[in-house]
Protein backbone atom coordinates (compact mmCIF):
# COMPACT_ATOMS: atom_id res chain seq x y z
CA UNK A 1 0.00 0.00 0.00
CA UNK A 2 2.98 2.25 1.15
CA UNK A 3 4.42 2.05 -2.75
CA UNK A 4 0.64 2.74 -4.51
CA UNK A 5 0.55 6.16 -2.21
CA UNK A 6 4.24 7.07 -2.96
CA UNK A 7 3.35 6.51 -7.07
CA UNK A 8 -0.23 8.27 -6.96
CA UNK A 9 -0.76 11.17 -4.71
CA UNK A 10 1.00 13.97 -6.32
CA UNK A 11 0.26 16.89 -6.05
CA UNK A 12 -1.18 18.09 -8.98
CA UNK A 13 -3.43 15.10 -8.34
CA UNK A 14 -4.36 15.87 -4.46
CA UNK A 15 -5.46 19.08 -6.04
CA UNK A 16 -7.55 17.93 -8.55
CA UNK A 17 -9.25 16.03 -5.83
CA UNK A 18 -10.02 19.00 -4.03
CA UNK A 19 -11.28 20.59 -6.95
CA UNK A 20 -13.43 17.72 -7.75
CA UNK A 21 -14.58 16.82 -4.08
CA UNK A 22 -15.15 20.35 -2.77
CA UNK A 23 -16.43 22.69 -5.68
CA UNK A 24 -20.43 21.81 -4.99
CA UNK A 25 -21.10 23.22 -8.74
CA UNK A 26 -18.76 20.01 -10.58
CA UNK A 27 -20.80 17.39 -12.08
CA UNK A 28 -19.22 14.38 -11.16
CA UNK A 29 -20.47 11.56 -13.74
CA UNK A 30 -20.67 14.50 -16.64
CA UNK A 31 -20.17 12.73 -20.03
CA UNK A 32 -16.43 11.99 -20.91
CA UNK A 33 -15.46 12.66 -17.06
CA UNK A 34 -16.17 8.95 -15.82
CA UNK A 35 -12.79 7.67 -15.84
CA UNK A 36 -11.17 10.78 -14.23
CA UNK A 37 -14.25 10.38 -11.85
CA UNK A 38 -13.17 6.46 -10.85
CA UNK A 39 -9.68 7.59 -10.77
CA UNK A 40 -10.08 10.33 -8.18
CA UNK A 41 -12.32 8.34 -6.19
CA UNK A 42 -9.51 5.27 -6.06
CA UNK A 43 -7.46 8.05 -5.25
CA UNK A 44 -9.42 9.72 -2.79
CA UNK A 45 -9.79 6.02 -0.68
CA UNK A 46 -5.95 5.83 -0.56
CA UNK A 47 -5.34 9.35 0.87
CA UNK A 48 -7.69 8.13 3.58
CA UNK A 49 -6.63 4.25 3.76
CA UNK A 50 -2.66 5.07 3.49
CA UNK A 51 -1.00 5.88 6.95
CA UNK A 52 0.25 9.47 7.94
CA UNK A 53 3.95 9.16 8.97
CA UNK A 54 3.75 12.00 12.02
CA UNK A 55 6.66 14.02 13.33
CA UNK A 56 6.17 11.67 16.10
CA UNK A 57 6.21 7.86 14.45
CA UNK A 58 9.23 9.62 12.38
CA UNK A 59 11.23 10.46 16.19
CA UNK A 60 10.05 7.05 17.56
CA UNK A 61 11.30 5.12 14.28
CA UNK A 62 14.12 7.13 14.80
CA UNK A 63 14.24 6.03 18.70
CA UNK A 64 13.90 2.45 18.29
CA UNK A 65 16.69 2.20 14.77
CA UNK A 66 19.45 3.85 17.16
CA UNK A 67 18.56 1.57 20.44
CA UNK A 68 18.42 -1.41 18.19
CA UNK A 69 21.88 -0.44 16.08
CA UNK A 70 24.07 1.44 18.19
CA UNK A 71 27.52 -0.32 19.03
CA UNK A 72 26.99 1.37 22.52
CA UNK A 73 23.28 -0.21 23.29
CA UNK A 74 21.56 3.08 24.56
CA UNK A 75 18.40 3.43 25.77
CA UNK A 76 15.99 4.42 23.74
CA UNK A 77 15.96 8.17 23.64
CA UNK A 78 12.80 10.54 24.83
CA UNK A 79 13.21 13.08 21.84
CA UNK A 80 12.18 16.13 21.56
CA UNK A 81 9.63 17.51 18.42
CA UNK A 82 12.89 19.41 17.01
CA UNK A 83 14.17 17.58 13.96
CA UNK A 84 17.59 17.32 12.76
CA UNK A 85 19.01 19.44 16.23
CA UNK A 86 17.77 17.11 18.52
CA UNK A 87 18.89 14.03 17.23
CA UNK A 88 21.90 14.95 16.39
CA UNK A 89 22.23 16.81 19.63
CA UNK A 90 21.83 13.37 21.49
CA UNK A 91 23.59 11.37 19.12
CA UNK A 92 26.98 13.42 19.91
CA UNK A 93 26.91 12.76 23.53
CA UNK A 94 26.98 8.64 22.15
CA UNK A 95 29.45 9.23 19.81
CA UNK A 96 31.34 11.85 17.21
CA UNK A 97 30.79 9.96 14.49
CA UNK A 98 27.30 9.13 14.49
CA UNK A 99 24.52 11.34 12.25
CA UNK A 100 21.21 12.12 11.60
CA UNK A 101 20.65 13.49 7.49
CA UNK A 102 17.40 14.69 6.42
CA UNK A 103 15.83 12.94 3.02
CA UNK A 104 17.29 15.90 1.32
CA UNK A 105 20.88 15.69 2.98
CA UNK A 106 20.87 11.54 2.25
CA UNK A 107 20.03 12.29 -1.32
CA UNK A 108 22.62 15.31 -2.13
CA UNK A 109 25.00 12.30 -0.48
CA UNK A 110 24.30 9.82 -2.59
CA UNK A 111 23.94 12.08 -5.85
CA UNK A 112 26.75 14.57 -4.91
CA UNK A 113 28.44 14.84 -8.46
CA UNK A 114 28.78 18.34 -8.71
CA UNK A 115 31.14 20.07 -6.32
CA UNK A 116 34.29 21.80 -6.68
CA UNK A 117 36.87 18.98 -6.14
CA UNK A 118 38.00 19.63 -2.45
CA UNK A 119 36.64 18.72 1.38
CA UNK A 120 36.53 21.15 3.67
CA UNK A 121 37.71 19.66 7.03
CA UNK A 122 38.25 21.31 10.87
CA UNK A 123 41.57 21.88 12.29
CA UNK A 124 43.59 22.95 15.23
CA UNK A 125 44.51 25.74 13.11
CA UNK A 126 41.42 26.81 12.33
CA UNK A 127 38.92 25.19 9.02
CA UNK A 128 41.27 23.59 6.13
CA UNK A 129 39.99 23.33 2.19
CA UNK A 130 41.71 20.67 1.01
CA UNK A 131 41.90 19.77 -2.73
CA UNK A 132 41.97 16.71 -4.43
CA UNK A 133 44.23 16.06 -7.63
CA UNK A 134 43.77 17.60 -10.57
CA UNK A 135 40.06 18.65 -9.36
CA UNK A 136 38.24 21.80 -9.75
CA UNK A 137 40.09 23.42 -6.70
CA UNK A 138 43.48 21.93 -7.72
CA UNK A 139 43.09 23.48 -10.96
CA UNK A 140 42.03 27.01 -9.85
CA UNK A 141 45.02 27.06 -8.13
CA UNK A 142 44.16 25.58 -4.44
CA UNK A 143 46.92 22.57 -4.90
CA UNK A 144 47.74 21.76 -1.35
CA UNK A 145 45.92 21.96 2.38
CA UNK A 146 45.10 25.82 2.57
CA UNK A 147 43.45 27.57 5.74
CA UNK A 148 40.27 28.78 4.32
CA UNK A 149 39.37 32.55 5.46
CA UNK A 150 36.19 33.68 3.12
CA UNK A 151 34.13 31.80 0.84
CA UNK A 152 32.77 34.79 -1.70
CA UNK A 153 33.62 37.25 0.96
CA UNK A 154 31.91 35.68 3.61
CA UNK A 155 34.57 35.17 6.48
CA UNK A 156 33.88 31.20 8.12
CA UNK A 157 35.59 31.33 11.38
CA UNK A 158 33.42 30.71 13.36
CA UNK A 159 30.90 29.31 11.09
CA UNK A 160 29.90 25.60 11.37
CA UNK A 161 31.47 22.86 8.69
CA UNK A 162 27.90 21.82 7.79
CA UNK A 163 27.19 25.55 7.09
CA UNK A 164 30.46 26.83 5.00
CA UNK A 165 29.86 23.69 2.40
CA UNK A 166 26.43 25.00 2.23
CA UNK A 167 28.52 28.37 0.70
CA UNK A 168 29.81 26.41 -1.42
CA UNK A 169 26.75 25.49 -2.99
CA UNK A 170 25.04 28.79 -3.32
CA UNK A 171 27.11 29.59 -6.74
CA UNK A 172 28.85 28.03 -9.20
CA UNK A 173 31.38 30.69 -9.14
CA UNK A 174 32.92 30.50 -5.82
CA UNK A 175 35.82 33.35 -4.27
CA UNK A 176 37.83 31.83 -1.88
CA UNK A 177 40.40 33.57 0.48
CA UNK A 178 42.64 31.44 2.34
CA UNK A 179 46.78 31.43 3.69
CA UNK A 180 49.85 29.08 3.24
CA UNK A 181 52.58 29.94 4.98
CA UNK A 182 50.95 33.13 6.06
CA UNK A 183 50.45 34.07 2.84
CA UNK A 184 47.14 35.09 2.05
CA UNK A 185 45.70 33.49 -1.57
CA UNK A 186 42.95 34.38 -3.53
CA UNK A 187 41.46 31.76 -5.90
CA UNK A 188 38.03 31.46 -8.33
CA UNK A 189 36.84 28.13 -8.10
CA UNK A 190 34.36 27.00 -10.84
CA UNK A 191 31.23 24.27 -9.39
CA UNK A 192 30.95 21.78 -11.97
CA UNK A 193 30.38 17.69 -12.41
CA UNK A 194 33.30 16.08 -10.82
CA UNK A 195 33.46 12.59 -9.24
CA UNK A 196 36.39 12.12 -6.74
CA UNK A 197 38.32 9.14 -8.22
CA UNK A 198 39.16 6.48 -5.64
CA UNK A 199 42.98 5.92 -6.76
CA UNK A 200 45.16 8.42 -8.68
CA UNK A 201 49.28 8.53 -10.13
CA UNK A 202 50.83 11.37 -8.78
CA UNK A 203 54.04 10.78 -10.16
CA UNK A 204 55.37 8.16 -12.35
CA UNK A 205 58.80 8.29 -10.81
CA UNK A 206 59.05 6.63 -8.20
CA UNK A 207 55.54 5.25 -8.30
CA UNK A 208 53.39 7.49 -6.17
CA UNK A 209 49.26 6.60 -6.03
CA UNK A 210 46.73 8.21 -4.27
CA UNK A 211 44.06 6.84 -2.51
CA UNK A 212 41.28 9.30 -1.56
CA UNK A 213 38.88 7.15 -0.15
CA UNK A 214 37.85 3.34 -0.32
CA UNK A 215 34.98 2.94 -2.76
CA UNK A 216 32.99 -0.45 -2.64
CA UNK A 217 33.56 -2.09 -5.71
CA UNK A 218 36.02 0.28 -7.28
CA UNK A 219 39.23 0.75 -5.00
CA UNK A 220 40.56 -2.75 -5.20
CA UNK A 221 40.23 -2.99 -8.89
CA UNK A 222 41.72 0.64 -10.14
CA UNK A 223 45.03 -0.41 -7.55
CA UNK A 224 44.88 -3.57 -9.25
CA UNK A 225 45.40 -2.04 -12.72
CA UNK A 226 47.73 0.65 -11.50
CA UNK A 227 49.98 -2.07 -9.72
CA UNK A 228 50.04 -4.62 -12.26
CA UNK A 229 51.42 -2.47 -14.80
CA UNK A 230 54.35 -1.88 -12.24
CA UNK A 231 57.91 -3.93 -12.32
CA UNK A 232 57.87 -6.09 -9.01
CA UNK A 233 61.23 -4.35 -8.25
CA UNK A 234 59.61 -0.94 -8.39
CA UNK A 235 59.54 1.44 -5.09
CA UNK A 236 56.01 2.00 -4.43
CA UNK A 237 54.34 4.93 -2.00
CA UNK A 238 51.22 5.18 -1.71
CA UNK A 239 49.48 8.65 -0.24
CA UNK A 240 46.72 8.13 2.99
CA UNK A 241 47.38 11.44 4.21
CA UNK A 242 44.09 12.83 3.22
CA UNK A 243 42.35 9.35 2.94
CA UNK A 244 39.66 9.61 5.56
CA UNK A 245 38.37 6.31 5.40
CA UNK A 246 35.46 4.43 3.23
CA UNK A 247 34.46 1.39 2.55
CA UNK A 248 36.13 -1.18 4.92
CA UNK A 249 35.32 -4.18 3.41
CA UNK A 250 37.19 -2.10 0.25
CA UNK A 251 39.97 -1.74 2.12
CA UNK A 252 40.36 -5.42 2.95
CA UNK A 253 40.12 -6.64 -0.07
CA UNK A 254 42.75 -4.03 -1.24
CA UNK A 255 45.28 -5.44 1.79
CA UNK A 256 45.05 -9.35 -0.22
CA UNK A 257 46.89 -7.27 -3.53
CA UNK A 258 49.89 -6.77 -0.79
CA UNK A 259 49.71 -9.86 1.79
CA UNK A 260 49.77 -13.85 1.47
CA UNK A 261 46.08 -15.66 1.98
CA UNK A 262 44.83 -16.54 5.15
CA UNK A 263 46.16 -13.38 7.23
CA UNK A 264 43.86 -12.04 10.18
CA UNK A 265 43.33 -9.00 8.75
CA UNK A 266 40.38 -7.44 11.34
CA UNK A 267 38.16 -8.38 13.56
CA UNK A 268 34.89 -6.85 14.13
CA UNK A 269 32.36 -6.43 16.97
CA UNK A 270 28.65 -5.74 16.83
CA UNK A 271 26.02 -4.42 19.35
CA UNK A 272 25.03 -7.89 19.80
CA UNK A 273 28.89 -9.40 20.80
CA UNK A 274 29.19 -10.90 18.16
CA UNK A 275 32.81 -11.73 16.60
CA UNK A 276 33.77 -12.05 12.60
CA UNK A 277 37.30 -12.46 11.62
CA UNK A 278 38.65 -10.86 7.79
CA UNK A 279 41.41 -12.89 6.22
CA UNK A 280 43.36 -12.11 3.24
CA UNK A 281 42.15 -14.18 0.20
CA UNK A 282 44.54 -15.12 -2.67
CA UNK A 283 45.12 -12.36 -5.11
CA UNK A 284 48.52 -10.88 -3.98
CA UNK A 285 50.03 -9.31 -6.79
CA UNK A 286 52.85 -7.24 -4.81
CA UNK A 287 55.80 -8.79 -3.01
CA UNK A 288 58.44 -5.88 -2.25
CA UNK A 289 57.63 -3.94 0.80
CA UNK A 290 56.08 -0.16 0.05
CA UNK A 291 55.94 2.76 1.99
CA UNK A 292 52.54 4.47 2.88
CA UNK A 293 52.34 8.05 3.90
CA UNK A 294 50.06 8.97 6.99
CA UNK A 295 49.18 11.74 8.90
CA UNK A 296 46.92 13.40 11.42
CA UNK A 297 43.48 13.24 8.33
CA UNK A 298 44.50 9.68 8.14
CA UNK A 299 41.41 7.41 9.74
CA UNK A 300 39.37 4.70 9.82
CA UNK A 301 39.50 2.63 7.18
CA UNK A 302 42.49 3.71 5.99
CA UNK A 303 44.01 2.89 9.19
CA UNK A 304 43.07 -0.88 9.03
CA UNK A 305 44.63 -0.84 5.60
CA UNK A 306 47.79 0.89 7.19
CA UNK A 307 48.09 -1.08 10.28
CA UNK A 308 47.93 -4.74 8.64
CA UNK A 309 50.76 -3.58 6.31
CA UNK A 310 52.67 -2.37 9.29
CA UNK A 311 51.91 -5.43 11.31
CA UNK A 312 52.88 -7.81 8.57
CA UNK A 313 56.11 -5.83 7.73
CA UNK A 314 55.08 -5.32 4.22
CA UNK A 315 54.94 -1.59 4.20
CA UNK A 316 56.76 1.36 6.47
CA UNK A 317 54.70 4.30 7.83
CA UNK A 318 56.33 7.46 7.28
CA UNK A 319 55.16 11.11 8.13
CA UNK A 320 52.28 11.81 11.40
CA UNK A 321 49.96 9.90 13.63
CA UNK A 322 46.88 9.07 12.27
CA UNK A 323 43.66 9.82 13.77
CA UNK A 324 42.96 7.08 15.78
CA UNK A 325 39.25 5.63 14.95
CA UNK A 326 38.58 2.26 15.28
CA UNK A 327 34.75 2.35 14.78
CA UNK A 328 32.88 1.97 12.04
CA UNK A 329 29.48 3.19 10.51
CA UNK A 330 26.64 2.39 8.30
CA UNK A 331 23.51 4.15 6.58
CA UNK A 332 20.16 3.40 7.79
CA UNK A 333 17.13 5.03 5.50
CA UNK A 334 14.03 5.71 7.47
CA UNK A 335 10.51 5.71 6.33
CA UNK A 336 10.49 9.39 5.25
CA UNK A 337 13.78 9.25 3.03
CA UNK A 338 15.93 10.27 5.74
CA UNK A 339 18.80 8.60 7.24
CA UNK A 340 20.65 7.64 10.66
CA UNK A 341 24.73 7.05 10.11
CA UNK A 342 25.19 4.92 13.16
CA UNK A 343 28.57 3.46 14.71
CA UNK A 344 27.64 -0.30 14.51
CA UNK A 345 31.24 -2.07 14.62
CA UNK A 346 34.40 -1.90 16.81
CA UNK A 347 37.37 -2.81 14.59
CA UNK A 348 40.59 -4.45 16.55
CA UNK A 349 43.95 -4.92 14.21
CA UNK A 350 45.60 -8.20 13.96
CA UNK A 351 47.61 -7.71 16.71
CA UNK A 352 43.87 -7.36 18.50
CA UNK A 353 44.17 -3.98 19.87
CA UNK A 354 41.34 -1.40 19.51
CA UNK A 355 43.00 2.21 18.55
CA UNK A 356 39.84 4.28 19.32
CA UNK A 357 41.17 7.79 20.05
CA UNK A 358 45.24 6.73 20.01
CA UNK A 359 45.83 6.37 16.24
CA UNK A 360 48.98 5.02 14.67
CA UNK A 361 52.78 6.12 15.53
CA UNK A 362 54.64 5.87 12.14
CA UNK A 363 57.69 3.97 11.66
CA UNK A 364 59.42 7.39 10.58
CA UNK A 365 57.90 10.77 11.84
CA UNK A 366 58.15 13.24 9.68
CA UNK A 367 55.35 16.79 8.70
CA UNK A 368 54.42 17.64 6.12
CA UNK A 369 57.49 19.82 4.39
CA UNK A 370 60.02 17.03 5.10
CA UNK A 371 58.02 14.37 3.02
CA UNK A 372 57.59 17.06 0.27
CA UNK A 373 61.65 17.49 0.07
CA UNK A 374 61.74 13.85 0.08
CA UNK A 375 59.22 12.76 -2.39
Amino acid sequence: MEFICNIFLQSDEIYYLKQLYFQPKVKLFQQGNIANTMRSIILLILIITCPILTANDLLEEIAEVINKQHIYKPTQPDFSNIIPNAVNEYLQTIDPYSKYLTATEYKQLQNNKIGIGAKIVPSDQGVLIIPFYQGPAFKAGINKPMLLLSVNKIAVKTMTILNIINLFKENDKIIVESLSNNIPHINTIIRQPYILPSVQVIKAQPDYIRINKFIARETTNELKKILSKKDLTDDIIIDLRETSGGDLYEALDCLSLFLPPKKLLITTINNNDQIRKYYSIPNQIIFNKITLLVGTRTASSAEVFAKALQYYQRATLIGQKTYGKCVSQTYIKLSDGSALKLTNLKLFYPDDTFCDGKGLLPDKLLDDKQLINQL
